[in-house]
């Protein structure tokens, strides 16, 4: 008879899924602390990393940990937005302070999955209700910060849509304009005058 080998899942699960995502946003994290003079982005991108090497690991409480590990990169993604979309500048005071706060979060979050890691059934008993508490405050402190960093996100893309639609506008009117010049049917006066709102509409 041969040797039996170990059933492995031929599809990535969930929580695979989001470790995946993680890992690729502390990487960005990483580049970015090294070239935006944000605070906390160096020690969120450490916290970051450390979260998804405890998570492999979580033998535990798996959806619970799924779970948070969705907030948070739903959080990080919303930071990314908004350090990549305002051209390097400096976040907003109250932004740069949820961040501090994230970060206090995100080790809460560690320490969970890290409690999830124990194999010890007589620590895991009386470890129990700590772990509840701090469950408790990671949800709390990481809706918190996607309350404010996912209505940052928000407005920024807004903006940016307004951009766009005021561009296409602009367009638009262009072609408008274009499209109204018809040959040997103005004047040439009349034809320089178009010309020239053409332009000074492609100079805004």
């Amino acid at each position: 008879m041969p040797p039996q080998t170990a059933r492995t899942s031929a599809h990535p699960t969930q929580l695979d899924t989001v470790l995946r995502h993680i890992s690729t946003a502390a990487g960005v994290l990483d580049v970015l602390a090294n070239n935006v003079a944000t605070p906390f982005l160096d020690v969120l991108c450490a916290t970051t990393r450390a979260l998804v090497l405890s998570a492999q690991n979580v033998r535990r409480n798996k959806n619970e940990c799924t779970d948070l590990l969705e907030s948070t990169n739903q959080l990080l993604q919303a930071i990314l937005v908004l350090l990549v979309k305002q051209d390097s500048k400096l976040l907003s005071s109250s932004a740069v302070e949820h961040l501090g706060r994230l970060v206090e979060t995100l080790h809460k979050v560690h320490h969970f999955l890290e409690a999830q890691q124990d194999r010890s059934r007589f620590r895991q008993f009386f470890k129990q209700s700590e772990t509840t508490g701090i469950l408790k405050e990671c949800h709390a402190g990481l809706q918190t910060a996607l309350d404010f960093f996912l209505l940052e996100r928000y407005e920024i893309l807004n903006d940016i849509r307004d951009l766009q639609l005021t561009a296409d506008n602009d367009h638009q009117e262009i072609l408008q304009m274009i499209q109204s010049i018809q040959p040997g049917n103005n004047e040439m006066s009349d034809s320089e005058s178009t010309f020239s709102i053409t332009k000074d509409s492609l100079n805004r």
